[in-house]
């Protein structure tokens, strides 16, 4: 029964999505074929996503997203959208295989406004990235972080009408994607 499911579902286990796909992607190597999207996801609020990449889940939404930093020399991710923010929650947890740490899943919680004032939403997100990941910075100006981490966007379903909201997304006018960096990104002309 499991099996059937599976087939008509995208669920990879934790180690799966570190180990055959962020690996993977991180090192330049093809992908396994998934319903894995690369779009810059810190740049909007899970709402417009779900809706542009409304082919891709109904309640849970796969990416490859690169992150930036949150200061110029430091180490923190910057992940304030459009309107909100990611908050992360606990502790961040080991992803291993076959005994061997490979990378780290953080979990977090989309808050809209400005911090610490945030409102919360019925949106999680369990961020995934890699032991050691590759350090790239271009220049002293470059803001880039890791240039690739995988993240699993989910809508929990919440009857309480406190944490619910409506939220118009077709009035953002944003790009989604930098196809300047990556030829393999998604064009937002293209989702819509």
């Amino acid at each position: 029964m499991y099996e059937e499911y599976c087939v008509l579902r995208f669920c990879p286990t934790d180690k799966e999505l570190v180990e055959c796909y962020l690996k993977r992607k991180i090192s330049n190597q093809p992908v396994p074929v998934s319903w894995i999207v690369s779009a810059n996801i810190y740049r909007h609020k899970p709402e417009f996503l779900s809706k542009v990449f409304k082919d891709y889940g109904e309640t849970e939404w796969y990416f490859f997203t690169p992150r930036d930093r949150k200061y110029p020399n430091g180490t923190h991710p910057s992940r304030s959208t459009d309107g909100g923010y990611w908050k992360a929650t606990g502790v961040d947890k080991s992803t291993e295989s076959h005994g061997e740490h490979i990378g780290f899943k953080k979990s977090l919680v989309f808050y809209r406004g400005k911090p610490p004032k945030g409102v919360k939403t019925n949106w999680i997100m369990y961020e995934f990235t890699v032991k050691d990941p590759p350090q790239n910075k271009r220049d002293a100006n470059d803001m880039r972080l890791d240039d690739w981490v995988l993240c699993r966007v989910k809508n929990k379903i919440d009857k309480s009408p406190k944490t619910r909201t409506e939220v118009d997304v077709d009035n953002e006018n944003f790009d989604i994607v930098n196809d300047t960096e990556n030829d393999t990104l998604w064009n937002l002309e293209n989702a819509l």
